[in-house]
C-alpha cells in the first residue's frame, strides 16, 4: 500500500512514444507525480 511502510513497485507508461518511464530524465526534484489506481481514481497521499 502506498500509505504504508515497506516495498513498493511502480510500473508506468508513456502514451507519446510507448516506452516505459522514457521521460524520467525530465523530472526535477520537487515535481509532483499523480498516482492513480486501476479504477483511475487518484490516490491522495
Amino acid at each position: 500500500m502506498l500509505t504504508k511502510y515497506g516495498n513498493l513497485c511502480i510500473a508506468g507508461h508513456n502514451y507519446n512514444n510507448y516506452q516505459f518511464f522514457s521521460r524520467l530524465k525530465k523530472l526535477n526534484i520537487g515535481d509532483i507525480i499523480d498516482i492513480y489506481d486501476l479504477s483511475r481514481i487518484k490516490i491522495i497521499l
